[in-house]
């Protein structure tokens, strides 16, 4: 069994596999609903597979296996929402029909659907590994992740590379007054608020996102359009 150092690695990496995983999701979200859920549902695996070895378990054999023993271990000590963990054995039944139901179809809304809840089990997953004890990294008072970041600072830098990847596939793809655009737009704010608070000024911030900027300049201009009607 991996021990100290090693461990922590193992785990970061497969925790890297998940928010990789995500990520991927997100992108093909509208092109391939059925591939975007299958990615969510390994988003979860890798998640928790990252937890089972950040405790000290060796590496599983099957998905039954760690699900059984992510349960028994954080489920049932209540360290880990019993709720957020049924998310998985949702994700895993849908991910099920697209490997074995070819005929199966996920509209758009049934794969943003299950994006968020990969977004959610995520997000526990990571608040979990935050709370372990230390394992000699040199961490002092938080916890912290590569390069010294702490799991804050760590989380919203990856939100900020999620944005900044959405924003850019959905570039020129949606007209201003739809709904969709209006998702582009909020993405958009979120991303100048997050980098504001990572220190970043606001012309490096405009000069580093531009596809951010231009849908912020298209929701100005259509503003203005809408009060000269």
């Amino acid at each position: 069994m991996a021990k100290g150092n090693e461990r922590d690695e193992i785990s970061g990496i497969c925790m890297d596999k998940a928010h990789k995983a995500l990520r991927a999701a997100k992108t093909i979200e509208e092109k391939d609903s059925c591939n975007s859920v299958t990615l969510a549902y390994y988003c979860m695996f890798h998640a928790a597979h990252s937890a089972l070895l950040a405790e000290g378990v060796a590496a599983v054999k099957s998905h039954e296996e760690l699900k059984s023993k992510f349960s028994e271990m954080f489920v049932d000590t209540g360290r880990f929402s019993k709720d957020v963990f049924n998310l998985m054995e949702e994700a895993e039944k849908n991910h099920h029909r697209v490997e074995y139901e070819p005929q199966t179809v996920f509209s758009l809304q049934e794969a943003l659907r299950c994006i968020k809840n990969a977004d959610k089990f995520f997000d526990a997953a990571e608040k979990l590994l935050s709370k372990e004890p230390e394992r000699g990294r040199g961490r002092e008072n938080q916890p912290q992740g590569a390069g010294g970041a702490t799991t804050a600072e760590a989380r919203r830098d990856r939100r900020i590379a999620d944005l900044d990847e959405e924003l850019k596939v959905g570039k020129n793809k949606y007209f201003p007054g739809t709904t969709e655009f209006q998702q582009q737009y909020n993405k958009a704010n979120e991303l100048f608020r997050l980098e504001k608070e990572r220190g970043t000024s606001d012309e490096e911030a405009r000069r580093r996102y531009p596809e951010a900027m231009a849908i912020l300049l298209q929701a100005v201009a259509h503003q203005s359009r809408n009060r000269q009607l």
